[in-house]
């Protein structure tokens, strides 16, 4: 059950998030609440791995330019601040640092952002999030884990 039925809007950097975390990334974004949005930015290079997920996900093509993805979601992230005000929590799910910028945007509009990754990062990314959270990495079929 989501908890004090909060409007959660999952976005993947799914240039260098494994799709086989995608259910571990929609279980710990329906603990915060209810998903309202959940986009993948994804460039042709890496759509192909992505597309077995157009079920659970809407899918976002951007280019093959260098950080096309990153600006993207930085792009939309705005957008989503601006046109959906009904969002009160902005789950972003990347390993990289390119987003910290954002954070003081969020922290204007009074919005939380959830920082969901596979690794550690650094104190300042951590820092920026609202909430952060290593994601474990997925069981395979037999209960093993995937490396």
């Amino acid at each position: 059950m989501a908890s004090l039925d909060k409007e959660v809007a999952v976005i993947i950097d799914g240039d260098n998030i494994s799709p086989a975390y995608a259910d571990a990334i929609l279980a710990e974004a329906e603990k915060i609440g209810d998903i309202s949005l959940a986009n993948v930015y994804v460039s042709p290079n890496h759509l192909k791995k992505w597309e077995k997920k157009e079920n659970q996900f809407q899918i976002i093509i951007t280019s093959t330019s260098r950080q096309a993805t990153d600006m993207t979601i930085a792009f939309e992230l705005g957008d989503l601040l601006s046109e959906r005000p009904d969002i009160d929590i902005f789950c972003l799910v990347t390993n990289d640092t390119d987003f910290r910028v954002i954070f003081r945007l969020f922290k204007s509009r009074r919005k939380s952002i959830y920082g969901f990754t596979l690794k550690k990062q650094g104190k300042s990314l951590r820092s920026g999030f609202s909430n952060f959270r290593i994601l474990s990495p997925p069981k395979s079929n037999h209960g093993e884990r995937k490396s």
